[in-house]
């Protein structure tokens, strides 16, 4: 069972199921169409001047008038409520609308709408709140989650995270679960940055809603705690994943210290890259396992070799992509974030052959196509003399990109 609000059940909201308008049925239910018509219309105009826009008295007569018209013409003995919206918007809006109001295309209301139609959408939505029996059943996840916010004192308000304190990381997996989840509650406000730039503070907002407890019991579907339901959505993500799709995987699985997941994702990433041929998504892959590798101490240093490990595989097979398609006079898409995949790696990746690899970002600077954006890696690599290295020749076998401990 699953309480429900009007907000939710309106399907003015997105609920396609939905019901339009139920905070106007319940006046229906409750009175008659009259005294719903005249709710409607002082809640719409009571909403309206709270919110500082002018709404006259003659505007109230217009609408009134406009409503009893339509509802006339269209053969009702009392106005309906698209009848009052129909008045309202004729007497309120002078303006051209981008769009048809949501009563009449039955779909959610359009971004940007006319603050008019907003308020009448939410007036005729509602705010009523359902509530089940306190002995209703829920499934175990509510109760794992709500002990295991107490536990670590994440109570609702703002908290700020460092990321080196073991506490900490155990507060910021929690919440990062919670994301990946879907439950409106926590908000993280600063400090996830992106998968090539992994920052060790966070700050995040917890705000436990009406909607708190009816998405914890649907997201119950997905396992009885925290962890394993949202490695079950996570591992959902994995089917059919292209290479930058699993890197965004690799990166949630790691920010909610999931590491029987981590460890699977990284077994296996190997055959994605052995058989990709997209670029960009070897680039992303490898990007995203180095700045783990490099920034991650807080939540990935049980996976740190392997990392490093699967950067140096999609730098090397993408240095092999290069070298094979560098001749064709165009540089492939991709081919400057794969170059900086190589280049990063190379410095910092604390790698053996570093010369070499240095040497083979060079070469593709002296090819006819990335060469503007593998001229500016090897500078930036520290080698800020040209290369006299020939390309690769056609079918010959490309560079090893080996990773060390």
């Amino acid at each position: 069972m699953i309480p429900y609000s009007d907000r939710r059940l309106d399907a003015f909201g997105g609920y396609q199921s939905g019901m339009p308008s139920p905070g106007y049925y319940r006046w229906l239910w409750r009175g008659d169409a009259a005294s719903a018509a005249e709710a409607a219309v002082r809640g719409v105009v009571a909403r309206l001047r709270t919110a500082g826009l002018p709404v006259s008295s003659a505007d109230l007569v217009a609408a009134g008038t406009l409503s009893r018209g339509l509802a006339d013409l269209r053969g009702h003995r009392t106005p309906s409520r698209t009848d009052v919206l129909d008045g309202l918007v004729g007497a309120l809006i002078a303006d051209d609308l981008p769009a048809p109001p949501p009563w009449i295309t039955r779909g959610a209301i359009a971004d940007g709408a006319h603050p008019a139609i907003t308020a009448m959408v939410q007036v005729l939505t509602g705010d009523a709140v359902g509530r089940l029996h306190p002995d209703t059943p829920t499934p175990p996840l509510v109760g794992a989650v709500e002990a295991e916010l107490a536990a670590l004192g994440l109570s609702d308000g703002e908290h700020h995270l460092d990321l080196g304190d073991p506490r900490d990381q155990r507060r910021s997996a929690a919440l990062h679960r919670l994301r990946i989840l879907g439950i409106p509650g926590p908000r993280l406000d600063d400090g996830l940055g992106s998968v090539t730039h992994v920052r060790l503070a966070e700050r995040w907002t917890l705000r436990r809603g009406d909607d708190w407890r009816p998405a914890l019991i649907e997201a119950g579907a997905h396992g009885p705690g925290p962890a394993e339901a949202a490695a079950f959505v996570l591992r959902d993500r994995l089917h059919d994943a292209d290479l930058a799709a699993l890197a965004g995987v690799l990166f949630d699985a790691l920010l909610c210290a999931l590491g029987d997941l981590v460890a699977d994702v990284l077994g296996g990433a190997t055959g994605l890259i052995d058989s990709a041929h997209d670029l960009a998504g070897l680039a992303r892959v490898g990007r995203t396992a180095l700045a783990l590798w490099r920034h991650g101490e807080a939540f990935a240093a049980a996976h740190e070799t392997a990392l490093l490990a699967l950067a140096a595989a999609a730098a090397d097979h993408a240095a092999d992509l290069l070298y094979d398609t560098v001749h064709g006079g165009r540089a492939p898409e991709g081919a400057g974030e794969a170059v900086v995949l190589i280049r990063d790696l190379a410095r910092h990746g604390d790698r053996a052959d570093r010369t070499d690899l240095i040497g083979d970002v060079a070469a593709l600077a002296v090819s006819s196509a990335p060469r503007s954006c593998a001229a500016r890696a090897q500078a930036s690599a520290g080698h800020s003399a040209p290369s006299t290295r020939p390309p690769r020749p056609p079918g010959a076998p490309a560079p090893t990109v080996s990773a060390t401990g």
